[in-house]
């Protein structure tokens, strides 16, 4: 379990998790979520008090979609005794 704070305008590289599933609650803010292949990328917008289910080897990535506020958010990685066991392969280079 994780709790992430996504700066204002902030973005994580897309990416996927080989041996788990992943569970996000939305403590704050909104974030536009990016899933898929680059061939048939669909985004999603949740707020604060939506949860988001990620299942394993799904490409994922998301942006935090306000320009002056954080927002926040728990994430839950099912199986695995700490993040780094889920294997992330990342399929871009980190955002600036």
């Amino acid at each position: 379990m994780a709790r992430s704070v996504v700066p204002a305008g902030g973005r994580n590289q897309r990416h996927f998790h080989v041996w788990t599933d992943a569970l996000w609650f939305i403590l704050k803010g909104s974030l536009k979520i990016f899933c898929g292949p680059d061939h048939d990328i669909k985004e999603v917008v949740v707020e604060q008090g939506d949860f988001v289910y990620i299942p394993h080897g799904e490409i994922h990535g998301f942006m935090n979609v306000s320009d002056s506020e954080a927002a926040e958010l728990i994430a839950v990685y099912g199986e695995v005794g700490h993040r780094d066991e889920a294997h992330t392969t990342y399929i871009e280079k980190p955002w600036d």
